[in-house]
């Protein structure tokens, strides 16, 4: 079984997706802090330059992410009046995806009194619905309940594979300056390190700008271009 493990992200890069997509299991990993200027509760879009979208937080930076709460919701209308009014124009605009976003949010805000791994978790469902999956998700909350795992660092996240069942992981291209493979040496589970394509696509501005949130791909791409990217090679290496 393919495990990828990551923080919960807000409107992440498409690179995000394709793990999410790819994942026999994704495990959201809600049981550390919060990196510091991280994007676990931001990410950037073009609006009209290249602009952060933050998602405000009320809690502590040292609570963990499964303890961390929203300050308000007056932040999910104004991202997503922003994204219309910068995005409008766009070949592959869907202001339906938008107000599907918009609402599942709020209602997650509300139901969970501002849970922030609830309501990321809620978007980034809405985000893989628009491309047709549904990802296989779990809370690394819930896995460590079957056993004992370490509290930090790369055995940690050995742990929660070998408590999930792995006999794949799938780190990120920098897993190897962060300890993985010493961690994980004496398991039986197999090692692999994703690296996606870069791909490039006439934005507003005249100069392409990478690494933005996944929206901007979406409207400058389109849904079946986005799948394609999605679901097609997942390009990963020992």
């Amino acid at each position: 079984m393919r495990i990828i493990i990551s923080q919960p992200r807000y409107l992440p890069v498409m690179s995000y997706l394709q793990r999410l997509y790819h994942a026999d299991l994704f495990v959201l990993l809600d049981s550390v802090q919060r990196q510091g200027r991280g994007w676990e509760n931001r990410n950037k879009l073009l609006v009209p330059d290249s602009k952060w979208l933050t998602v405000p937080i009320s809690s502590s930076s040292r609570a963990l992410i499964c303890n961390t709460k929203i300050q308000d919701s007056q932040w999910i209308t104004d991202h997503i009046s922003v994204v219309k009014r910068y995005y409008a124009d766009a070949k592959y605009y869907d202001s339906s995806l938008l107000d599907m976003l918009e609402k599942r949010i709020l209602e997650t805000f509300l139901e969970s009194d501002g849970d922030y791994t609830r309501v990321i978790r809620s978007q980034l469902e809405v985000l893989c619905s628009y491309l047709g999956f549904t990802p296989q998700l779990a809370l690394a909350t819930d896995i460590e309940k079957r056993g004992e795992c370490a509290d930090y660092g790369p055995e940690k996240i050995r742990d929660l594979c070998v408590l999930a069942g792995a006999t794949e992981y799938v780190s990120g291209g920098n897993g190897k300056a962060y300890g993985i493979e010493e961690a994980f040496q004496d398991s039986n589970i197999a090692v692999r390190y994703h690296h996606p394509e870069l791909i490039e696509y006439t934005q507003q501005n005249s100069e392409f700008v990478p690494f933005m949130a996944c929206l901007d791909t979406f409207f400058h791409l389109g849904p079946d271009r986005c799948v394609e990217i999605v679901t097609g090679d997942f390009s990963v290496a020992n």
